[in-house]
Parts: structure tokens; sequence; C-alpha cells
């Protein structure tokens, strides 16, 4: 059988915690998307993520059992909420079959969750490459799971 060779000393002090090869394809993405990103006036993004928004928000706000956790006044590109009656994990199952990705669970703050006694959440996020279609087919798929399964 083959051995791998040790035959080296390991970096002392702040250096042993180097993480070793670097990800350099990666960080070439990371600068093609930087690029991309200042190729808009920041305030075209702005504009943007705040017309998505409201737009999704005021159409989450139609969905009967579903409770948006984040403030319609907040300017940021996330939107947080869960469904009464649904747990996140099966609203993202039923949304990766339709093509539809979003964040779900705890997002690192259990402590918030036990305060509102909820278990977990549904995150939504955006940026510029989103549109107002997309926010129908979420709006739309969302509502269709509520309405299938809400009288469960």
């Amino acid at each position: 059988s083959m051995k791998a060779n040790f035959d080296h000393a390991l970096n002392e002090g702040i250096k042993k915690f180097d993480y070793g090869t670097v990800d350099s394809a990666s960080i070439i993405a990371w600068a093609e998307a930087c690029k991309f990103i200042r190729s808009f006036p920041y305030h075209e993004i702005n504009s943007h993520n705040l017309t998505i928004r409201k737009y999704l928000f005021n159409g989450l706000s139609t969905i009967n059992n579903i409770v948006i956790i984040s403030e319609s006044s907040c300017d940021s590109s996330i939107i947080a909420f869960y469904h009464k009656k649904i747990h996140s994990h099966d609203i993202n199952r039923f949304l990766i079959k339709k093509n539809i990705i979003i964040r779900v669970g705890h997002m690192c703050s259990q402590s918030y969750l036990n305060a509102i006694q909820v278990n977990s959440l549904c995150r939504i996020s955006w940026n510029i490459f989103n549109t107002i279609d997309d926010c129908n087919k979420i709006i739309s798929a969302l509502s269709e799971i509520d309405a299938e399964f809400s009288n469960i």
C-alpha cells in the first residue's frame, strides 16, 4: 500500500491557520460578478431592488397563511417569512420542483425564532438579475401550496 509522505514542517503562529490551496476559480468568478454589478449605477440597483421588494411584499401579503417577518419599510433585498401550517422545508421542496430556490431553516437565529415561537423561516433574496416575472412565479407557487395544503 502507498503511504502519503508528510515530511514537511507545519506553519507556526498565525500562519498555521492558512487554509492551503487557493480556490482560483471562485476568485475569478467573484471578480466577474463584481464587474457585472459595477456595470450598473448604484442608484439603478437600489431602485430595482426596492421595486422588487415592494412587489414581493405586496404579493406575499395576499397569501392567507404567510406571516412576513421582515418590515415593509426596510430597504434590504431579503424578505423572511413563515407559513402558519406548512413547515419551511416542505415549502422549499415544493418550490425546488418549480425551479425556485430560497433559503430555509434557522438562519443562524434560533434564539429569535424561539422568542417568536417559530421553528424555521423561509427567506427570499434577490438582486439586479431578478425580474417581476420571477416575483410572479414565486407568489403564484406559494399561493398554490397555501391553497393545496392549508386545509390539513
